[in-house]
């Protein structure tokens, strides 16, 4: 592929898949742990099938929320166990939704980066201007040095 794309050195921080859950639910050590459990999940989200041996297992029941702030109002409302959603959304749905006391598991997560195609006129200026915007955006001098924790 690398005759036909380019990767810039520009990344992003990791996509986090995590367990959510209040001080009066049982930590959890891994994703097994969940099987049998009240989960939250988010509608349309496939959470690339990584869940479904936890969501199919026996006595496992699932709740779907329409969008992150549900979930987290879901959770509150103690109408599942554990939200499992990804970082970010939830982090953003916090600012609106409130939940003292919310712990998170992280159960997964995924490293991303850009992939341009050689054939785009000007790729270095939009390369470069992508980064510029980001930088900017979040305030960090490369996306690849911030850490959320």
């Amino acid at each position: 592929m690398s005759d036909w794309t380019r990767e810039p050195d520009f990344t992003f921080q990791p996509i986090r898949l995590n367990a959510y859950y209040t001080d009066n639910t049982a930590a959890i050590e891994n994703l097994e742990d969940l099987k049998g459990k009240s989960l939250i999940l988010i509608r349309g989200y496939t959470y690339l099938n990584h869940l479904t041996p936890i969501t199919e297992a026996a006595q496992t029941r699932v709740g779907k929320a329409p969008d992150h702030e549900a979930g987290v109002r879901m959770l509150k409302a103690q109408r599942g166990d554990y939200l499992l959603d990804f970082e970010n959304p939830v982090e953003n749905a916090l600012m609106s939704e409130p939940l003292p006391g919310i712990n998170k598991h992280l159960l997964m997560q995924w490293d991303t980066s850009l992939v341009f195609s050689k054939h785009t006129e000007h790729l270095d200026r939009i390369i470069r201007d992508f980064e510029a915007a980001w930088q900017a955006n979040n305030g960090v001098g490369s996306a690849a040095t911030t850490d959320p924790d």
